[in-house]
C-alpha cells in the first residue's frame, strides 16, 4: 500500500476533528484500520489517544480502556456495512 493514502485519511479525519469542541482525545478500537488512522493522526498532529477493546482479555491488563480518559473521546472506527 501507498502511505500517501493513510496520510490522506488522517488529514480528512483531522479536518473533521477541528469542528469538535476541545479538549478531546482519540479513541482507537480493535478493528482493521482504526489503530493505523489514530496512529497516523498522532504522528502528524500530536493528537492524544486511548485504546478501547470489546472485552477484557485473559492476558495483559484487565482493562477495556487503555489510557487517561479525562476528556471527551472521538471514536475513530472503520466500518464496512451494507447500510441496511
Amino acid at each position: 500500500t501507498n502511505p500517501k493514502y493513510l496520510r490522506l485519511i488522517a488529514e480528512m479525519y483531522h479536518e473533521i476533528c477541528l469542528s469538535i469542541p476541545q479538549p478531546f482525545i482519540l479513541g482507537s478500537v480493535d478493528s482493521i484500520m482504526s489503530p493505523f488512522i489514530v496512529g497516523a493522526m498522532n504522528a502528524l498532529y500530536h493528537h492524544r489517544y486511548i485504546v478501547m477493546q470489546k472485552k477484557v482479555t485473559a492476558h495483559g491488563t484487565k482493562e477495556i480502556i487503555y489510557g487517561n480518559v479525562k476528556n471527551n473521546i472521538v471514536l475513530i472506527d472503520d466500518m464496512t456495512s451494507t447500510g441496511k
